[in-house]
């Protein structure tokens, strides 16, 4: 091997994703890092203790994305994400997740929605937590693209849809040539 050859078993193996340095226990910090997120993404933070069992949520008027600080999941979002990924209820694992859920709400530019036009084939793709409503469908496929995770044809196209973004002409080949 040469002398400033990389050894082997470094070359095929992938680079991991730098994630949002969230820390088991520390709650305050992990909150800061929700509030930088949330201040990345364009949006301010509002405090809501009202449910523990929820950590984030959006605001009714889609000014704020509010944060529980009563809600247990801060003391380690990184292990709740992984947890609730492993049971097939949230679309990714990534810590960031649930602030971008809630981004996602804030971002869906569809203002009403009426009967839930997909089928629950197609969001149950996506995480169990997709199947429950257009919105939470909507919700979740974002927090899975801001994360890199890739949806199928079908999926994306009824993200489209309940979302009211444009659609994507795809491009075909004539079979006449």
């Amino acid at each position: 091997m040469q002398a400033n050859a990389r050894p082997p078993y470094t070359i095929s193996r992938p680079r991991r994703r730098s994630q949002a340095p969230f820390k088991a226990g520390d709650t305050i910090g992990n909150m800061r890092q929700a509030v930088k997120q949330a201040a990345a993404e364009g949006y301010k933070v509002g405090i809501e203790p009202r449910d523990p069992r929820l950590a984030a949520s959006a605001s009714p008027k889609g000014q704020y994305v509010n944060v529980n600080p009563a809600s247990p999941f801060w003391r380690d979002p990184a292990a709740n994400m992984r947890a609730m990924r492993r049971r097939g209820h949230v679309s990714t694992s990534d810590p960031r997740g649930a602030i971008l859920h809630e981004v996602g709400h804030l971002k869906d530019s569809n203002a009403h929605y009426g009967a839930q036009r997909k089928g629950p084939r197609v969001a149950s793709r996506v995480s169990r937590y997709a199947t429950e409503s257009p919105r939470e469908f909507v919700a979740e496929v974002y927090a899975g693209l801001r994360t890199g995770r890739k949806y199928d044809r079908q999926v994306m196209s009824a993200y489209r849809t309940e979302a009211g973004l444009p659609r994507v002409q795809s491009r075909r080949r004539s079979r006449l040539r």
